[in-house]
């Protein structure tokens, strides 16, 4: 689903996170100190970065704003002790961070991510349209997430056909962006269900060139359009808008 970086000298809040996040289908890479801390952040920009603002040898503010300096758009979490000072957050709190202290417990950190990554449930959309993206290329999803996003909807993702199937069922998103071949169960087969059991939604397909046929083969099946990768966002950006409109959501 998406990429996150932890640094953290605490290897019991570390690891803890590690856990959770990589049981929620995230990819995690973890560092304990300023300088491994940056040499995975330059190695792959992340999707989010946990930061720890004691961690070793240098200040977790300085890591920050070297973070900031690389990739302005990547959101940061600090997670604080329960007596820093508000002098140590100024540095930072002046540019884009969310502060949360440890003592809030492992499930408010998990929710904070989910809301930062734009995975939030239907009642966290607060009332915007919810668009659900099945992608099992990590690339292409987190393109069209970010762009969703930025236009001001709800987002969240799959990265199979089992996974979007249960999303969707449990969060009746307003739009599905689904891709034709998924691991576990093919877009085909998760549209049928969809088509079905959420006649409500509205589904776009997703394929690559070789796939147009069977895109086109979709719309017979409830599909209300397709795009072939790479898609421009402007034109998927005016199809779920198109279609929101018809649904009377916008």
């Amino acid at each position: 689903m998406a990429k996150i970086l932890i640094v953290d000298d605490d290897c019991i809040v570390r690891d803890a996170l590690k856990v959770f996040l990589l049981r929620n289908g995230h990819q995690v890479e973890t560092a304990a100190d300023y300088s491994s801390g940056l040499q995975a952040f330059r190695a792959g920009t992340p999707d989010l970065v946990v930061l720890d603002l004691t961690v070793p040898l240098v200040s977790g503010s300085k890591i920050f704003k070297e973070i900031k300096r690389l990739s302005s758009d990547v959101p940061v979490m600090i997670l604080t002790g329960p007596d820093l000072p508000e002098g140590r957050k100024r540095p930072v709190s002046e540019t884009t961070a969310v502060f949360l202290r440890r003592s809030e417990g492992l499930a408010r950190v998990l929710s904070e991510i989910d809301r930062l990554l734009g995975l939030a449930s239907t009642d966290d959309a607060q009332g915007r349209p919810l668009i659900l993206i099945a992608e099992d290329d990590d690339l292409v999803l987190r393109v069209l997430r970010k762009y969703l996003r930025g236009e001001g909807y709800g987002v969240i993702t799959a990265a199979d056909g089992v996974t979007a199937e249960e999303l969707a069922k449990a969060h009746r998103p307003d739009i599905v962006l689904l891709d034709i071949f998924l691991p576990r169960r093919n877009g085909v087969e998760v549209l049928k269900t969809l088509s079905r059991e959420l006649p409500g939604t509205g589904v776009m397909m997703i394929s690559g060139n070789a796939d147009e046929e069977i895109a086109r083969d979709c719309l017979g099946h409830g599909a209300y359009d397709y795009f072939a990768k790479p898609a421009s966002l402007e034109a998927v950006g005016m199809s779920v808008k198109g279609r929101l409109f018809i649904q009377g959501l916008l």
